[in-house]
């Protein structure tokens, strides 16, 4: 019985898009806007209205058969949020390692280690060779 449930799944969603990061994301939103609705008194109602927006785009966007333009859409969204991610991502490696700080170059983005605790330091990237100088 659940075979033929599975199936019929995998027939319905063959050929549709999915989900992906942004999808993700809108689903994340919509989750975090309703349970965010409980602390608001009166909005509380248009909040939890307002949170169904991002789940009917994400519901739209995972069943869509325009694949090519849904993976624009995600593409666009990655572009984005990389500098964000790129940013936190040297954040936890500042505070997981102790005896490094890690930057990234202002020219190409590449992330530099450098030893801590040796105040301002010029600091070379090795993959594009720019000079720039940070407090370790």
């Amino acid at each position: 019985m659940l075979n033929k449930i599975r199936y019929a799944l995998y027939r319905f969603m063959s050929g549709r898009y999915g989900n992906d990061e942004l999808g993700f994301t809108l689903l994340g939103i919509s989750v975090l806007l309703s349970v965010s609705s409980g602390f608001f008194g009166e909005q509380a109602l248009l909040i939890r209205f307002i949170s169904y927006v991002p789940l009917l785009i994400e519901f739209y966007r995972l069943f869509s058969r325009r694949i090519g333009k849904r993976r624009q859409e995600n593409q666009w969204f990655l572009n984005l949020i990389k500098p964000l991610r790129r940013n936190f991502k040297v954040f936890l490696l500042n505070i997981k390692d102790k005896n490094s700080r890690y930057y990234t170059c202002p020219k190409c983005s590449q992330m530099v280690r450098v030893p801590k605790g040796r105040g301002h330091i010029e600091i070379n990237c090795p993959h594009c060779h720019t000079s720039f100088s940070k407090k370790s």
